[in-house]
């Protein structure tokens, strides 16, 4: 038997060699075709997202997990088609290094919605179609910034640094498969320092970040002190009077009742929002206006128990559900539940609730026998509302005769969220330095914990599917 095991001290020199020698010997062979892909990504106007748009954005050197891309992209499924043509032209050209230009393929994950582009069994990028919604341009929700790119060093769009924070706030609360691993949650956390301190000072820039407490703006960008002139202004719509209808203590107490008697105890569901943010030490005052929001498995009965407290306002139950059109989440789903007068037909919000819990495990605090959202979540949910605070605007923006009393309310929303953003924010940074586990949490978790792969799986059963595009094929 051996007496003596010899360790190599220098890890971060051994896993270098290693990587190098990946790079060189085995993903340097697709450098040509993505090329492609980023001239292709120039070309159409697509945009660079998810962890490697991240790593782009913030300058990284190519790495062997640079070697796939995310684009977001208007028309995935016709252009993806011209992509997959394009390699192939590449591939029949060479030098391919080995590449059989029957493998280039455009496949289909889910109808109208995600596509991915192969090469010799290697995913090269997934196309996220990214169109209108109600006359409003969802790509100039995302608001690209041009970096070099890895392969070709001309610029290239990235996604805009507000969704990138959505994007890995999302990451960062979610367990990991394998044993809890700080380290890792380390790295994420670093990467999302870096992006917040990039919005801050390059884009908005605010220089006294973080003493005086930076202001996350809309996806658009406008500079904060535009919007803050115009705060002021909205309140009641001119000419409005006071119609009969429910009252905000009915919604006060029907919102009590509905966590004493429903969400207390209960495991499948937790509270994010304003009702969660108060809880952690922030500095924003509380306001006198709340709003209830809810995390939960899905709609289920919640409905017929809502209507059992608000029997005696002889008011009506009724809810919408939205469309977030979030562009890296397609299993999410909102509702809003309202109450209604049954005689004036006014309404009143009474709470908004999320499905998350039906695909997602979150992360809770138990607070008198109440789960509140930890910080990591809360953030998460503040971003998607400034996120659909911005669509609204767009829309509205976009008509011939837009609202100005909705638009200047929906600035003052923005601002509203921006300051809570920053707040939530400082106390994340603050937990997380003092211990990272503090947020980062290695236990206590509600939900359901999917394997993305078998959301896909489900979602394409209720879709129809193209069948693979291959180019070869169709030259015979």
């Amino acid at each position: 038997m051996y007496d003596t095991i010899n360790f190599m001290s220098d890890e971060d020199f051994l896993e270098k060699r290693v990587k190098n020698y990946v790079i060189k010997n085995d993903r340097k062979k697709f450098d040509i075709f993505m090329m492609i892909v980023e001239d292709f990504v120039r070309k159409y106007d697509g945009i660079i997202g998810n962890l490697n748009g991240t790593h782009l954005y913030l300058g990284r050197k190519i790495d062997i997990d640079s070697y796939s891309y995310d684009i977001y992209i208007e028309r995935a499924f016709e252009k993806g088609r011209k992509l997959a043509d394009s390699l192939l032209e590449a591939a029949k050209k060479g030098p391919t290094n080995g590449t059989d230009p029957r493998t280039i393929y455009l496949e289909t994950n889910i109808y109208r919605k995600l596509f991915s582009v192969y090469t010799s069994g290697r995913l090269l990028c997934k196309l996220y179609d990214v169109g209108e919604y109600r006359g409003a341009s969802l790509i100039t929700l995302m608001y690209p910034i041009a970096r070099p790119g890895w392969f070709s060093q001309e610029p290239i769009n990235c996604m805009c640094p507000d969704i990138q924070l959505l994007y890995l706030f999302q990451l960062a609360y979610r367990p990991y498969a394998a044993d809890f691993q700080p380290i890792l949650y380390g790295e994420l956390f670093t990467l999302i320092k870096k992006v917040y301190s990039l919005l801050i000072t390059d884009v908005l820039n605010i220089k006294d970040y973080p003493g005086a407490g930076g202001q996350i703006n809309t996806p658009g960008m406008r500079a904060v002190n535009a919007l803050r002139s115009k705060s002021k202004e909205g309140g009641k719509r001119p000419g409005q009077g006071k119609r009969p209808g429910p009252s905000q203590d009915d919604v006060k107490e029907i919102n009590k009742a509905f966590i004493n008697s429903v969400i207390k105890g209960n495991r499948g569901m937790m509270i994010t929002g304003d009702y969660a943010i108060h809880k952690l030490g922030t500095k924003i005052q509380e306001p006198g206006k709340k709003r209830l929001q809810v995390i939960a498995h899905g709609l289920g009965d919640t409905i017929n128990a809502v209507k059992n407290l608000a029997k005696r306002t002889g008011a009506d139950v009724t809810f919408t559900k939205f469309d977030l059109q979030l562009p890296f989440d397609y299993f999410l789903e909102k509702y809003t539940i309202y109450l209604k007068d049954r005689t004036s037909g006014k309404q009143q919000v009474l709470f908004d609730l999320y499905n998350s819990l039906s695909y997602e495990a979150m992360p809770y605090k138990e607070i008198d026998g109440i789960f509140y959202a930890n910080e990591l979540v809360i953030i998460k949910f503040k971003l998607i509302e400034l996120y659909s605070l911005s669509l609204i605007e767009q829309i509205e923006l976009g008509k011939k005769s837009s609202d100005d009393y909705l638009v200047k309310n929906l600035n003052k929303l923005i601002i509203k969220v921006s300051d809570e953003i920053r707040a939530i924010y400082e106390v994340i940074l603050s937990k997380a330095e003092e211990d990272i586990l503090q947020v980062f949490q290695p236990k206590d978790y509600c939900g359901t914990c999917v394997n993305i792969n078998v959301l896909m799986r489900e979602k394409i059963k209720e879709q129809k599917k193209h069948f693979p595009y291959f180019p070869a094929r169709q030259e015979g």
